[in-house]
């Protein structure tokens, strides 16, 4: 047994499930549940103990316990499989937990406790100017609680001596990144000193560094922890420990530069608000984003800093595969700023009508020069075009050179040859207009290969018997013809087939999401007696009939056609279906 099937047999799908606060009812031999991948008004999540799988029929999101809690932490599936096993007192061969768990353990401990101390000094009377400074920005009491606001004071060892008295040693707050050491190595002395403290967490909400701002004005103004072991800045978004559930369900992000940015719109109900902390936006952030959100929202300080910082932001955003807008705030300003004079309301319909990303491009433009000069265009159009090579949805790209080519004046063409120089995938042709499509009808063939799907996800036993007489082609369903591939490639590899370690293995989503609910929908189904194996020759031979009558219909139509070979083969093939 592996490691995998442990995990899954030692954590309950359903326990697990409820653990994160989503609230189950019973539903036949299941529960269903709203789901918290996406805003969801109908419970359409469904939970199975039967197969200890999940699926939801708005999203199409499922898999089982591992996934279940790597979509829902926003964590690779090593590190849900490391929290489940954890959870289950599983021990996990192959991890140095002999030495590197205790070390990390013990650099929580030191960053827990200087949290603890930073937070008490806010509250104390000999440092009111630093509660004053929060008050004067605006900050309510619930807010400083909320982040874990606090304050170094001035004394160069008041962290050290705190700590010393508390059994932590010194050398452990240096590796912590909170005392640094003398020129000559010779002392050390607190990191942070007469600063605002912003303690910064991990996904899990747990502390891993700080960042300090000066309270006297002195440079620089923010200084942030070193890199640690468990510090990485680029790494991490301000706030996401918070913001994730909010912006799992809405798939929406909000993007802003700084920590005053996130607390003051935060306080005032904007609950998707996540920080880049100060810095653009690194390759590793925008991929944590997609985790989360469809679409991020940038709002960067309106100066000209802010605005060259959203545009790189953007084009790392684009190629992460996200919808992203840009709203530009009046210069000057900033979103802690805009909240506390116009309310969280205003900001709200500003975010509705931020630009998408040729809007962007084009009012930056005209910020250049006048738009219809030959230098200004041609710089536009290259900075449009370098932009939106990154879009990877097909539909968004072909609305987006329309647009260009309308706003600029230019030929649609001209845009698209472009592009394809640069390598990107163009759509052939146009879309057909929204009324001439029908409505997607399962048709009665699609019924039996699901039929058959279902049967053999239930009965994998039964594989060998059916892996000679069934190819992947046979079926007409491409992603059925894709799961038939993954099943014999199983059989042929080990000579039997566990499903939930093909689940396990499939990266693509949606098609994991389909896997599961076709057992799902097996174990509800199925039941007594009923002879599997009879009923999935049934299916073999309904199948074989479609095959023959495609394949009848076929030679008809281009008998007059094809060249004789060519009709030898078909009916050939033909012959070869109708002896079965």
């Amino acid at each position: 047994m592996n490691l995998s099937e442990q995990v899954r047999l030692k954590n309950d799908i359903v326990e697990v499930i409820s653990e994160y606060g989503v609230q189950l009812k019973p539903a036949g031999r299941g529960y269903k549940a709203l789901c918290p991948f996406h805003e969801d008004k109908t419970p359409s999540l469904s939970i199975s103990p039967d197969s200890q799988l999940f699926y939801c029929f708005g999203c199409g999101v499922g898999g089982t316990v591992i996934h279940f809690v790597m979509r829902y932490e926003g964590i690779s599936y090593g590190e849900a499989l490391r929290k489940l096993a954890q959870r289950a007192g599983i021990s996990l061969p192959g991890l140095p937990q002999t030495e590197t768990a205790p070390a990390r353990d013990r650099l929580m401990d030191v960053l827990r406790f200087a949290l603890r101390f930073y937070h008490e000094q806010i509250f104390r009377s000999e440092n009111r100017a630093a509660l004053r400074y929060l008050r004067d920005r605006g900050v309510t009491g619930e807010s400083i609680r909320t982040f874990k606001l606090g304050y170094a004071p001035q004394g160069w060892r008041s962290l050290l001596e705190a700590a010393s008295k508390a059994g932590l040693k010194a050398d452990e707050l240096l590796k912590a990144g909170v005392a640094a050491e003398s020129r000559d190595g010779a002392n050390l002395y607190d990191y942070f000193r007469n600063r605002i403290i912003f303690p910064i967490f991990d996904l899990q909400g747990r502390v891993v560094g700080f960042s300090g701002r000066s309270l006297d004005g002195s440079e620089p103004k923010y200084i942030n922890t070193p890199e640690t072991p468990l510090f990485h800045k680029g790494k991490l978004l301000y706030n996401l420990h918070l913001a994730k559930d909010h912006i799992r369900r809405s798939r929406r992000a909000v993007l802003v530069e700084g920590y005053m940015d996130v607390i003051i719109p935060y306080q005032f109900g904007v609950r998707n608000v996540v920080a880049s902390s100060g810095t653009s936006l690194s390759e590793d952030q925008a991929a944590l984003l997609k985790r989360y959100a469809d679409e991020v929202i940038i709002v960067y300080d309106g100066d000209e800093a802010g605005i060259n910082a959203a545009a790189r932001g953007l084009t790392l955003l684009l190629k992460e595969g996200l919808r992203v807008r840009v709203a530009l705030l009046p210069e000057g300003m900033d979103p802690d700023a805009f909240v506390r004079s116009n309310g969280a309301e205003h900001f709200e319909r500003y975010l509705e009508n931020a630009d998408d990303p040729v809007e962007f491009q084009l009012k930056l433009a005209s910020k250049r020069g006048d738009i219809q000069k030959m230098e200004v265009k041609m710089e536009a159009v290259r900075n449009l075009i370098e932009m939106i090579s990154h879009v990877r949805s097909q539909i968004e790209l072909s609305e987006y050179v329309r647009r260009i080519a309308l706003e600029l004046d230019l030929a649609e063409g001209a845009i698209r040859a472009e592009l394809r120089r640069r390598g990107v995938r163009l759509p052939a042709g146009r879309m057909l207009p929204r009324r001439s499509r029908k409505a997607a009808r399962i048709s009665p063939r699609m019924k039996i290969e699901r039929k058959l799907l279902r049967y053999l996800l239930y009965r994998p036993d039964l594989i060998g018997e059916i892996r000679p007489r069934l190819s992947p082609s046979d079926l007409s369903n491409r992603t059925y013809s894709t799961i038939i591939s993954m099943l014999w490639k199983g059989f042929d590899a080990a000579g039997e087939v566990k499903v939930q370690e093909i689940i396990d293995s499939c990266d693509d989503e949606k098609l994991r999401g389909v896997i599961s609910s076709l057992l799902m929908e097996a174990h509800e189904r199925i039941e007594g007696d009923f002879d599997v194996a009879a009923d999935i020759e049934g299916c073999l031979k309904k199948i074989r009939e479609f095959n023959i009558r495609e394949m009848e219909e076929k030679v008809k139509s281009g008998a007059n056609d094809r060249d004789e070979f060519a009709l030898l083969r078909e009916l050939m093939e033909l012959s070869s279906l109708r002896k079965g």
